[in-house]
């Protein structure tokens, strides 16, 4: 992983009694992989370029460019696919009677509510083990591992030889899924950081922390949750 030390400037006291309490949900229950916005270039336009590659309305000689630039474009499908995962999480906070008027099966609806972890996992899920491992479809009998921290959903980032998620969790991901001329593989769709050290210097108006992060994750993404989180 990396280690990051961060300090944030012109914090309140009521911000940063906010950004402890959520420094302690984080730690608890983790944080989405999303890729961040330099994934994405200086203007965050990056994948809008290697969907033109792929569709063959642009060419690049520059065979290191290109590759880099449909690597951008599967990041975003890739953003697309968690962002709506989350909010599908959330839609489970309604009522079993909303819900089923939503038109969700009693059943469904009853695996869902019964997770403890806010991010809702679907059954062929494709799951990794925490933090390296291999991959599995995703049981019943596997929900608490989650809650635990051993294991954690994983989604795709388009191409060959991708492991395809199965079920339900197929036809959420297949929305995402596109013929690209590029390896496929996938991404984990959930992380926990761990916090070496957090503290607010009130005189100074500042909240400085360091935290280690896995391979690949970004520290930018953990402070707009946080960003988020404080406004």
């Amino acid at each position: 992983g990396n280690k990051f030390f961060v300090r944030l400037k012109k914090v309140m006291p009521s911000d940063a009694k906010k950004i402890f309490s959520l420094l302690k949900d984080m730690k608890k229950y983790g944080i989405p992989n999303f890729f961040g916005y330099q994934r994405f270039g200086k203007f965050g336009n990056n994948y809008e370029e290697g969907k033109a590659i792929i569709e063959g309305e642009k060419f690049i000689k520059n065979k290191k460019m290109e590759k880099f630039l449909i690597s951008a474009y599967q990041s975003k499908l890739f953003n697309d696919w968690l962002l709506e995962r989350i909010k599908l999480s959330n839609i489970f906070t309604l009522s079993d009677k909303e819900l089923k008027m939503l038109g969700y099966e009693k059943e469904f609806i009853k695996f869902v509510k019964s997770q403890p972890h806010p991010f809702k996992l679907l059954l062929n899920d494709v799951m990794s083990h925490y933090p390296l491992g291999k991959m599995f479809y995703l049981e019943k009998d596997d929900i608490e591992r989650f809650f635990k921290k051993d294991i954690v959903p994983t989604g795709l980032l388009p191409g060959k030889k991708a492991i395809r998620a199965k079920g339900i969790a197929r036809e959420i991901e297949e929305k995402y899924d596109e013929l690209i001329p590029a390896k496929g593989d996938r991404r984990m769709a959930w992380i926990y950081p761990e916090f070496l050290e957090k503290n607010y210097l009130k005189e100074k108006a500042w909240f400085e922390m360091s935290f280690i992060l896995p391979k690949g994750a970004y520290a930018t993404v953990l402070i707009d949750i946080l960003k988020n989180g404080v406004r």
